[in-house]
């Protein structure tokens, strides 16, 4: 695997915000992909037609680390699609900035032989929700999109009232699949990424986990304007009961300071010394003794961490976007609280 795989692995466990799917499961995609043949280009999306078709493809449950991609039900998907959209599809948009969503696209890409579009449906990291994207904010479809197992089932969503119910439908049809889906959707115009979506978002991705991997923190804080919060120590992890998500408070202790932070799959919301520091939409990263992301599955009592805070990208620190990617949204009683800083 080459150093731009690894970087692209490292940058998006970074944005991913401790959530966005195991680094790990991210590696054995992108090495399938080069037993298989090459990765795909990264493409602006200025390099594509206006009324290019772009989709997104995702697993929904649980799917294995080796599991062979002849395994996933891509044909059954794409051929159901396209009878419903009557167009040939052109590119691969990543669902999240995120280890596996990433891996996810190439791997579909590689498929459809086709590029993959430099920039995300959430917004440049990951979110625990589906509604937690910009295409919310602009009220844009999300359908028709595609479920398909291995069984050979196929189950075509062609609209929904929500992004709630589209998400509840998918989890349903996991379920009945023994814990494992693919989905295929998201159809978008290149056009329709330009004015909805964050672009860019890959590219630096890269850029961050090539900076990381030379131990350059202070170049990453520097380039995306970020700043250090806290380090200390995990010192206790409360786990609660939500099934499909992994959530939790992080207790962590420093040098004459303690911290929280709420975890939902990713990290949400930081306190120090009991008082709000930092909240979603912005980006809490957590980094381990190596300088590297921690992914939260991965987090222990008793390891060094340090948490550094970067600003979201500017769809979510609209009004709209701090509005419905906001604490309250996850039961709290207050409302973001963002770095005081100007955006890179």
């Amino acid at each position: 695997m080459n150093n731009s795989v690894k970087e692209l692995i490292i940058g998006s466990a970074f944005f991913g915000t401790g959530g966005g799917g195991s680094p790990a499961e991210a590696e054995a995609i992108f090495t399938r992909i080069y037993r298989r043949g090459t990765l795909p280009p990264l493409v602006d999306v200025s390099e594509l037609d206006s009324d290019a078709l772009v989709v997104s493809g995702f697993g929904v449950g649980s799917i294995e680390d080796d599991a062979d991609e002849s395994d996933f039900p891509y044909e059954q998907c794409v051929f159901s699609l396209k009878q419903y959209l009557g167009h040939e599809i052109s590119a691969v948009i990543p669902v999240e900035i995120g280890p596996y969503a990433v891996a996810a696209a190439f791997e579909l890409a590689a498929h459809l032989q086709v590029p993959v579009v430099d920039a995300d449906v959430v917004g440049g990291r990951s979110a625990p929700e589906v509604f937690l994207e910009t295409l919310t904010l602009f009220r844009v479809p999300r359908t028709p999109a595609v479920a398909a197992n291995r069984r050979g089932d196929v189950s075509v969503l062609l609209r929904t009232s929500s992004p709630q119910a589209e998400e509840g439908f998918f989890r349903m049809f996991a379920s009945f699949s023994e814990g494992t889906a693919y989905v295929l959707g998201y159809p978008l115009l290149a056009r329709d990424i330009r004015n909805y979506c964050e672009t860019g978002t890959v590219s630096d991705t890269r850029m961050a986990g090539s900076l990381l991997s030379e131990g350059k923190i202070d170049e990453v804080i520097t380039r995306f304007s970020g700043c250090r919060l806290f380090r200390g120590v995990v010192h206790e992890i409360l786990k609660r009961q939500c099934p499909g998500f992994l959530e939790m408070e992080v207790l962590l202790e420093g040098e004459g300071l303690d911290a929280k932070i709420y975890v939902k799959n990713e990290n949400l919301i930081l306190w120090i010394n009991g008082e709000v520091a930092l909240t979603c939409p912005d980006c809490i990263i957590l980094l381990n003794a190596d300088g590297l992301p921690v992914y939260n599955l991965d987090l222990r009592e008793g390891i060094d961490v340090e948490v550094l805070g970067f600003p979201a990208r500017a769809l979510w620190r609209s009004a709209a976007g701090q509005k419905l990617f906001s604490p309250r949204t996850f039961g709290y009683t207050f409302g973001p609280r963002i770095l005081n800083c100007p955006l890179a």
